[in-house]
């Protein structure tokens, strides 16, 4: 019996990232202070699967994001930092 693959999302988190690149979550602010592409909302931080993959493969990740994926990252960023402003309402 063979091992599934897991289900990577096409939106990562810093910590997914480095699960998914099998390295440490600094070694990801690295790359990403070093160039790796992400969106940043807040403190929030999303890194594209396909913008990792080429980071790894040593392709250029300057690529033009498509407005499909733009526009993907935007709505989970959005939903996410709704789910953040509606937990600091909670502890008041």
């Amino acid at each position: 019996m063979t091992a599934s693959r897991p289900e990577w999302p096409a939106f990562m988190s810093p910590s997914t990232a480095a699960r998914f690149a099998d390295v440490s979550r600094r070694t990801i602010f690295r790359w990403i202070e070093d160039g790796l592409p992400c969106a940043r909302v807040n403190k929030v931080v999303r890194i594209r699967m396909e913008a990792l993959e080429a980071w790894l493969a040593g392709q250029s990740p300057e690529e033009e994001i498509s407005p499909a994926a733009r526009a993907a990252a935007a709505e989970l960023l959005g939903r996410i930092g709704k789910g953040l402003a509606g937990a600091g309402k909670a502890g008041r």
